[in-house]
């Protein structure tokens, strides 16, 4: 991403820095989204400021980009946004979460709308993809809100807390 992100002036969609480790543990310790989740366990301190530490490097040398969805008008920590490269080149993976504080504002939809056009662009992906479990409407909703389109249900994709997997 740019150094500055990417902004439509409501949101900021920018590399994770160490100063969002709080926020992100925040997230990633909310019930909601450990219910929609994958390992169930509330993220650590020292987890949230190792990701936070590690986001730039991540993409540099890994699989995964992990930014932040900023709140233009507070500066503060609003979300996360993933972007891993998932299976064939150039495809894409997408994932996020948002912050407890900024639920029901669209930031979701505004992030990947952000998003999109980078990644097809300067990022080099041909496709992307993102999943949602088929109880989590709030996703579903961001997700056909930024324009992607259901291409239909994977049964037993991703997987649960408790290791079983949903559709």
């Amino acid at each position: 991403l740019p150094r500055e992100g990417l902004t439509d002036g409501v949101v900021r969609l920018r590399a994770m820095r160490p100063e969002d480790a709080d926020g992100y543990r925040e997230l990633e310790s909310d019930p909601v989204t450990l219910e929609f989740g994958f390992s169930g366990d509330p993220m650590s301190a020292a987890e949230a400021r190792r990701g936070a530490d590690r986001a730039g490097l991540d993409w540099l040398v890994g699989r995964a980009a992990t930014m932040t969805i900023e709140d233009v008008a507070t500066g503060r920590f609003a979300g996360e946004l993933r972007l891993r490269h998932a299976g064939p080149p150039g495809v894409g993976g997408i994932g996020y979460g948002v912050h407890p504080a900024f639920r029901g504002r669209g930031y979701t939809a505004r992030a990947l709308r952000l998003l999109v056009p980078w990644a097809f662009g300067p990022g080099g992906f041909g496709r992307l993809e993102l999943g949602a479990k088929t109880e989590n409407v709030a996703s579903q909703r961001a997700a056909l809100a930024a324009g992607f389109e259901p291409d239909g249900v994977r049964a037993g994709r991703l997987r649960n807390p408790d290791g079983s997997y949903s559709d």
